[in-house]
Parts: C-alpha cells; sequence; structure tokens
C-alpha cells in the first residue's frame, strides 16, 4: 500500500545550534515556505557556550530571541528544544525525544547534519536523527504522538565541506539575499566567530553558496547528499 502524500508537505530542518539551519539551510527553507510547503526547525541546542563573555544563561536567552526573528523573516516555524550546547549525545532518552518531536510534525522530509563534521554536536545530532527515523513508524516503541512513515532524510553539507561528496546541489539564488537576512539574526554568533576564530560567517557563508552556485550553474546553490539505508527503486530510467 503506497504511503499517502498529503496536499501540503512539511520539511523539518535540524540546527544543533541556532544559526546551522540558516547557514546550510536557509536558501532551500525560504524556496520550500514559498513553494507552499509547512517548514519547521527543530533547534536542538540553546547553543549557550557560544560566547567569549556572555554568561550561558544569558546567552540562551540571546540566541532563542535571534532565532525567533530569524523564523519570522521567514514565515517558519521553530521548535526549540534547549539542550545544553557541547553535550549532545546519541542516547536512548535523547533519542526518544527526536522520535516524539517528529512524530509531532509528521514530516515528508528532514534535513539534518552530516556524521562527519567538526563538532560533537552536530554529529551526535545527524546520528540521532538516522537512529530515529526507521523508529517513528514503529507502533510498539510508544511516545505521546502516533507512529508515522519515515520522512525522507538527507544530509547537509560540513563546515568547509571536508569529507563531504555532495550529489544534490539546489539553486537558491532567488532566495539568497533572504538567507543572509535571516542569518544576520544571529549577531551574538557573527560577533564570536570573529573574535574567537577570526571568522568572517557572513562572507563564508557567501562565498561557499557562490561555489556551489559555479559547480552547478547558477549565482547561489547549496548542497545535499541522501541518506540511504534501503536499495532505491527506479520505474524509469530517465
Amino acid at each position: 500500500m503506497a504511503i499517502p502524500i498529503p496536499s501540503t508537505k512539511t520539511l523539518v530542518v535540524f540546527a544543533p545550534h541556532p544559526d546551522d539551519a540558516e547557514i546550510f539551510c536557509g536558501g532551500i527553507i525560504v524556496k520550500y515556505r514559498r513553494a507552499g510547503w509547512r517548514v519547521v526547525i527543530i533547534c536542538v541546542t540553546s547553543g549557550n557556550r557560544g560566547h567569549l563573555t556572555i554568561p550561558p544563561e544569558e546567552l540562551a536567552r540571546i540566541r532563542e530571541s535571534e532565532a525567533r526573528r530569524s523564523a519570522v523573516i521567514a514565515d517558519v516555524e521553530l521548535v526549540w528544544l534547549g539542550w545544553e550546547d557541547t553535550q549532545v549525545e546519541a542516547n536512548l532518552d535523547n533519542r526518544q525525544q527526536i522520535i516524539e518531536a517528529l512524530r509531532g510534525i509528521e514530516p515528508d522530509l528532514v534535513l539534518c547534519p552530516d556524521l562527519n563534521d567538526y563538532h560533537v554536536d552536530h554529529r551526535e545530532v545527524g546520528r540521532l536523527v538516522t537512529d530515529a527515523s526507521y523508529l517513528l513508524g514503529v507502533p510498539q516503541l510508544k511516545t505521546d504522538s502516533e507512529a508515522c512513515p519515515p520522512p525522507q532524510i538527507y544530509f547537509y553539507e560540513s563546515h568547509g565541506g571536508i569529507g563531504f561528496s555532495p550529489e544534490i546541489w539546489v539553486d537558491i539564488s532567488p532566495f539568497f539575499t533572504k538567507k543572509l537576512t535571516m542569518l544576520e539574526c544571529h549577531k551574538s554568533q557573527i560577533e564570536w566567530l570573529k573574535e574567537h576564530d577570526g571568522f568572517d560567517l557572513l562572507a563564508y557563508t557567501e562565498a561557499k553558496d557562490r561555489w556551489h552556485g559555479f559547480q552547478s550553474g547558477c549565482q547561489y546553490a547549496e548542497v545535499f547528499r541522501p541518506y540511504r539505508v534501503f536499495p532505491v527503486r527506479c520505474e524509469e530510467l530517465i
């Protein structure tokens, strides 16, 4: 029996920290929302350790406010899990929370961090999402929400693209300006990365997306690769 496709599809983007969704998926977020999709960003941690001087509790409040401003600009939903920054683990308790979050949304498409990334929180979130995916449809695994069909999952690239081999380039040229406007909401991180790493987040994002656009014959692009655990059946080789 075929899985019914809802008239309005849903995209979920997992952000280990506030700003990750915008950096790697901001264009596709805007693109899909304008196409009529429901779009939900699940921000896993509060990012409360990403600053040199702002105390963690205060920083968590600031970063949530920044993330919510960005979500308003894109007209998308934000789910704030508020886990501790740098403390994400792919354990049973956390996996159960991810299963519940996804069952409550019933997404058709999920974007999550690649399993090869410099930051442990990114790797662990990617593992949690992929570990949870099949289990969404297991009815005897009880959560507050009912079991639902597993969604399609795609990884977005790691920082710098090291070890990441994209298979899909998405043209985001018409949406790049809005993407940057969303990213500019994360002022605390733009400041932190310049002071801590000598890293210009906005310039990096522009260069990264321009390079992917050059690769694929457009001005700006974002890149992804599918999570594959079963054979893919092609009805037509065209």
